[in-house]
């Protein structure tokens, strides 16, 4: 998971992580520590909830949740 490009998606947004824990419906703590994970602990809900609010590409999607690791066609 590509935490520095969430982070720089959630910024260019001018939005904070307790806006996103709460479209998450999670805590602010709970966000945090996803957001700061080494691996992606999103549920797929979460990923298009996140794909909405930043008005993320697929590709985008790939290289943030998944490493760049899903095929493209």
């Amino acid at each position: 998971m590509d935490t520095n490009l969430l982070k720089a998606k959630r910024v260019e947004h001018d939005m904070k992580q307790k806006d996103f824990a709460k479209a998450l419906h999670v805590s602010v703590k709970t966000y945090c520590m996803k957001e700061n994970a080494d691996s992606c602990t999103f549920s797929g809900e979460q990923i298009l909830l996140l794909k909405d609010l930043l008005n993320l590409s697929l590709q985008e999607i790939n290289h943030i949740f998944f490493d760049g690791l899903l095929p493209e066609k």
